[in-house]
C-alpha cells in the first residue's frame, strides 16, 4: 500500500507483531492548526478561575520549574490559557 505526501513517515509498528494492525509507513501532510485564522482576529481572554492558597503556591512551583527546564517562558500576550488539573 503506498501513501502519498512530504511529511515524514508515520511508524505504526507498535502492534505489528501481534498482527493488530498491518500498515507500516504512512506519509502523512502535517494537519495546518491556524488554517482559519483572520487578519482582524483579537484573542479571547477569559477571567480566571479561584485557586485555593494551596493550588496558588503549586501552581507558582510547576511554572517556575517549568522555566527553569526551558519548557515555558514569560509572555506578555493578551491571550491566556487556564491551568488545569
Amino acid at each position: 500500500m503506498k501513501f502519498g505526501g512530504t511529511g515524514h513517515s508515520l511508524i505504526i509498528d507498535q502492534f505489528s507483531k501481534y498482527g493488530i494492525c498491518n500498515v507500516a509507513k504512512a506519509n502523512i501532510e502535517p494537519t495546518p492548526i491556524f488554517h482559519t485564522l483572520r487578519q482582524d482576529a483579537v484573542p479571547v481572554a477569559c477571567k480566571s478561575r479561584r485557586y485555593s492558597d494551596e493550588d496558588k503556591m503549586f501552581i507558582r512551583q510547576e511554572v517556575e520549574k517549568l522555566k527553569k527546564e526551558g519548557i515555558v517562558e514569560d509572555s506578555r500576550s493578551p491571550s491566556r490559557a487556564q491551568v488545569l488539573r
